[in-house]
């Protein structure tokens, strides 16, 4: 065989699986036409997939109209933003007794010691104008209930806050000529902890004993116990609460009240 039959015989055999692949490349066209067809969901779309699977192939396919607009935008609902309202600063019904800063002065930093004339109180909340003319709001509630007090009622007040805020050195304090009042002092220090509760002539001192008792006295009513942390008792006709008492660093926190 020479080589020029050689080249025409390989070109046929070429050609020959060409045709062949074209063959059943239109035997598939065809019968994925025939299919599609059975599914059609218009008498054109069945028309058109009819006509693709005679001819072999999908010419007809060239013809399905293309919608113009296939997705419509929906419009999207305008959703008005509302603020939230601020929402009341109260204390847990459970609580039994609280005394809290809500309203600091303009220098919060700044100590007071003295009178305190009552504004429009509310429940718990007892906005004050100190002596200085600075305002203050405290949250009280003392043995179960607001302390009595009404608008332009003059009352004591002590308000220390602490310089570092990693450090517990802080009092506030406030009591009625009546005598009726809360006060919460906390201290710390490198050794046991000292501390008196302004308003109240209350002394406490932690003792170095396992539990880190902490002994109390009334100067006033002549009167002392000893508290473990955590514990509320009467002392005299004052309430008194170790609200903590700690090591490493020693720190002390106490709570007295007093409400007829």
């Amino acid at each position: 065989m020479t080589a020029g039959v050689r080249r025409l015989t390989s070109a046929g055999l070429v050609a020959l699986v060409m045709a062949a692949g074209c063959r059943s490349s239109e035997r598939q066209a065809a019968e994925a036409a025939r299919k599609s067809s059975q599914v059609a969901t218009t008498t054109q779309q069945k028309e058109l997939w009819e006509d693709a699977a005679d001819k072999g192939d999908a010419p007809g396919l060239q013809n399905v109209p293309v919608p113009q607009d296939p997705v419509r935008d929906r419009e999207r609902p305008v959703i008005e933003a509302k603020p939230v309202p601020p929402q009341p600063v109260t204390i847990p019904g459970e609580v039994i007794s609280q005394i809290r800063i809500v309203g600091s002065p303009k220098d919060p930093l700044k100590d007071y010691k003295g009178p305190a004339t009552v504004g429009d109180a509310k429940g718990d909340i007892i906005p004050l104008t100190l002596g200085s003319g600075a305002t203050l709001t405290l949250l009280v509630r003392a043995g179960g209930k607001p302390l009595p007090v009404a608008k332009g009622d003059v009352v004591d007040v002590f308000y220390q806050t602490r310089q570092d805020p990693d450090v517990p050195d802080e009092a506030i304090a406030i009591r009625t000529k009546s005598g009726a009042g809360i006060a919460l002092v906390a201290r710390s220090a490198p050794k046991v902890v000292d501390l008196s509760v302004p308003l109240f002539d209350v002394l406490a001192q932690q003792v170095e004993k396992p539990g880190l008792p902490v002994s109390i006295t009334a100067l006033n009513l002549k009167e002392s116990a000893t508290f473990s942390d955590g514990q509320i008792r009467s002392l005299g006709n004052l309430m008194v609460m170790v609200v903590g008492s700690t090591s490493s660093p020693f720190t002390l926190n106490v709570m007295v009240w007093r409400n007829p």
